[in-house]
């Protein structure tokens, strides 16, 4: 009796062992995507665009997105501060989330919501800053061209 008692209870920590193995890699580890995303962002922050574009998890042109970000940077719009990056976990997976962002446009800050998508590896895929409300869609170029280097489109 004592034995098919192990045995059952083995099982059952065999079963939580591999529900944690499979939630942590199939399903998406939040923390390690929220580090790489926060590094991602830390990367824009502190004009390291080459490492940003390393950092970011679509199969657009590492160089292409730096030079974007150098080109974003000479035309007065920088990434000040990010917070509340999050991972939502949606359709059995950690596949979008949102954060907060401040970026200075032509010297004024602006704080936006962005959308974020994540790659297989963990890396931010999509960072997708929406134009605040009181401001029309489209009428600031930069967050525009923003939006086509890590969204594909506008927001």
């Amino acid at each position: 009796m004592k034995l098919v008692l192990k045995i059952g209870v083995s099982l059952m920590l065999l079963f939580l062992v591999f529900s944690m193995v499979y939630r942590v890699t199939l399903m998406g580890n939040p923390f390690a995507i929220q580090n790489k995303t926060s590094a991602f962002l830390k990367a824009v922050q502190v004009k390291q665009y080459e490492e940003a574009a390393q950092l970011f998890g679509s199969t657009a042109d590492k160089k292409t997105l730096a030079q974007g970000l150098l080109k974003l940077h000479e035309e007065g719009f920088r990434l000040l501060s990010y917070d509340k990056v999050n991972a939502d976990y949606d359709d059995d997976s950690f596949s979008t989330g949102h954060a907060e962002l401040t970026f200075e446009v032509d010297g004024n800050p602006m704080k936006v919501r962005a959308i974020l998508t994540f790659s297989p590896e963990a890396k931010p895929k999509q960072v997708c800053p929406i134009s605040p409300s009181e401001i029309k869609r489209g009428s600031i170029p930069q967050l525009e061209a923003w939006n086509q280097l890590f969204c594909g489109g506008s927001f």
